[in-house]
C-alpha cells in the first residue's frame, strides 16, 4: 500500500513542482524581457487550465508559449501531459493499477497486460482501424465466432496510417515525440522497429530539472500502447471488452473465439470423418491454421512486434525514473522476464527485438498450438485410416488425394509459423 501512495504522491507532486518552480533556466533562454512575462503568464494559463481538465485549451496555449520559446522544459512537458491526458484514460488511475498490479500479480506478462487494460477504453470503431474481421462465413461449424486478424499499425510519421487514425493512439505518440528530445539514447534506438521521428529528434541542448517526468511520459505512453495493441489481439470483434482469455489459464480460455474454433472443429472431429465431411473439416483446419498465422504475426512492423517494442520502451524508460521504489521497478521486470529469458531458447532471431517477439510468440500462441496440433493430428490420422480402407470409389480416392494435398498446405504451414522459435509443427505432418 505505501508503494501506491508514494507513486500517486510522486505523480502529483512532479506536475506541482512543474506548475510552481520559476527557477527554470531554459525559461531565460532566447527571449526578451517582454517575452518571458508573456511566457510565464501563458505557462500559468496553460497550467490552470489542465488542472480543470481542460487539456485541449492548454494544450494549444503550449503551443503558443513555444512559438516564443521552443528550448522552456516546462512547457515541453505539460504539452506531453496534456496529449497523454487527450488520449483518454487517467493518469493517476493507470499508475495506481500499475502499482496495485505489479504488488499482487504472479509476475505473468499476460496477468499485468490484462489487469492494466481495465484503465484505457478503447472502443469498436477503433478496434476496426486496426484489425479486419474475420467471419469464416462459409464454415459452418465456426457460425458466431469472428475473430480479428491484425493490421500493421503503420508508420509513426503517416498521418494516414492506422496508428495515427485512432485519437488515443494519435496523441500518445505525438507525446512521445514531444518528450523524445530529453530521452536517452540507447533508449530511443530503434533496432527494427519502424524508423519515426519520435525515436529519432535531435537532443535537447538546454539544462533539464524535470527529468523524471519525461520519462514517466515516455513510460506510460508506450505502455498505454502495448495494452491496446494487447486488446486487439485478445479480444473478440462481438465484445471488445470481454477478459483477455487468450492469455488466462486454461479454464478461462475457452472465452476466446480462437479456441471456440478450435473446439467447434475438435467436435467435428470427434465423429467419424467420411469423404463427403473431409473438405469442410480440411477447410476449418487451414482457417485455424491461418487465424493464428496472423494473430501472432512478428515481422517487423506487424502488431504483435510493435507490441514488443512498447514493452521494451516501457520496462526501460521506467528505470530512469528518480525516486520511484526499487520493488516496483523489479516487478515490472519480473512480469517480462518470461519473454525476455526465453530468448535464448528462440533460434533464428535478426535482432534482440524480434528474438523478444518470437518469444512473445510463444507465451501467447503457445496454447493456442497445442490445441490446433492436436487437431491436426486427428484429422491426418483419419486421412490415412480412409486411404487404407481399401473401400473407396475411383471419385472419392480422387477427392481424398485433394484431401492429403491441402493437409501437406496445413502442415507447410505451420511450420511457417513455429519458424524461429521452439514451438513445433504437428508429428503427425511426417505420415503424409
Amino acid at each position: 500500500m505505501k508503494s501506491i501512495q508514494f507513486i500517486i504522491l510522486f505523480i502529483i507532486g512532479s506536475v506541482f513542482v512543474m506548475s510552481c518552480d520559476s527557477t527554470n533556466m531554459n525559461s531565460m533562454l532566447f527571449v526578451d524581457e517582454q517575452d518571458e512575462e508573456r511566457l510565464d503568464s501563458l505557462l500559468s494559463k496553460a497550467q490552470i487550465l489542465y488542472d480543470t481538465g481542460k487539456f485541449d485549451e492548454s494544450l494549444k496555449i503550449t503551443n503558443q508559449a513555444l512559438a516564443l520559446n521552443p528550448n522552456n522544459e516546462q512547457i515541453i512537458q505539460l504539452k506531453a501531459f496534456n496529449q497523454v491526458s487527450l488520449a483518454g484514460f487517467g493518469i493517476i488511475d493507470m499508475i495506481t493499477k500499475i502499482a496495485s498490479s505489479t504488488s499482487s500479480l504472479s509476475g505473468e506478462t499476460a496477468d499485468l497486460l490484462g489487469s492494466l487494460a481495465e484503465v484505457l477504453e478503447v472502443n469498436a470503431s477503433d478496434f476496426s482501424l486496426l484489425a479486419d474481421v474475420n467471419d469464416a462465413s462459409s464454415i459452418s461449424i465456426f457460425e458466431g465466432l469472428p475473430v480479428y486478424h491484425p493490421i500493421d499499425p503503420g508508420e509513426y510519421d503517416d498521418t494516414s496510417a492506422p496508428r495515427n487514425q485512432i485519437n488515443t493512439l494519435r496523441y500518445l505518440n505525438e507525446a512521445i515525440n514531444t518528450v523524445c528530445p530529453f530521452i536517452s539514447e540507447d533508449l530511443r534506438k530503434t533496432d527494427d522497429v519502424i524508423v519515426g521521428s519520435r525515436y529519432t529528434c535531435k537532443p535537447f541542448e538546454g539544462r533539464t530539472e524535470f527529468a523524471s517526468q519525461a520519462y514517466f511520459i515516455f513510460f506510460l505512453s508506450h505502455l498505454a500502447e502495448t495494452l491496446i495493441f494487447n486488446m486487439i489481439l485478445l479480444s473478440n470483434p462481438d465484445d471488445t471488452t470481454s477478459t483477455l482469455n487468450l492469455l488466462e489459464e486454461n479454464s478461462t480460455q475457452t472465452g476466446s473465439n480462437i479456441f471456440k474454433r478450435i473446439a467447434a472443429l475438435q467436435d467435428s472431429l470427434g465423429s467419424e470423418v467420411t469423404i463427403a465431411t473431409l473438405g469442410d473439416v480440411t477447410a476449418a483446419t487451414t482457417q485455424v491454421i491461418e487465424d493464428t498465422a496472423k494473430i501472432f504475426n512478428t515481422n517487423a512492423g506487424s502488431l504483435l512486434s510493435e507490441l514488443m517494442n512498447n514493452l521494451r520502451k516501457a520496462v526501460g524508460s521506467f528505470a530512469y525514473m528518480a525516486g520511484m521504489p526499487d520493488t516496483i521497478t523489479e516487478q515490472l521486470n519480473n512480469a517480462l522476464d518470461s519473454i525476455f529469458n526465453a530468448v535464448d531458447s528462440v533460434g533464428g532471431a535478426t535482432s534482440e527485438l524480434q528474438g523478444q517477439t518470437n518469444a512473445l510468440k510463444e507465451q501467447l500462441g503457445g496454447a493456442i498450438l497445442t490445441n490446433l496440433n492436436a487437431q491436426v493430428d486427428d484429422l491426418i490420422g483419419q486421412i490415412n485410416t480412409l486411404e487404407s480402407s481399401g473401400s473407396l470409389t475411383a471419385s472419392e480416392l480422387a477427392e481424398l488425394e485433394v484431401a492429403k494435398a491441402n493437409a501437406k498446405e496445413m502442415c507447410s504451414s505451420l511450420d511457417t509459423f513455429v519458424e524461429g522459435s521452439s514451438l513445433s509443427a504437428p508429428s503427425s505432418c511426417d505420415d503424409l
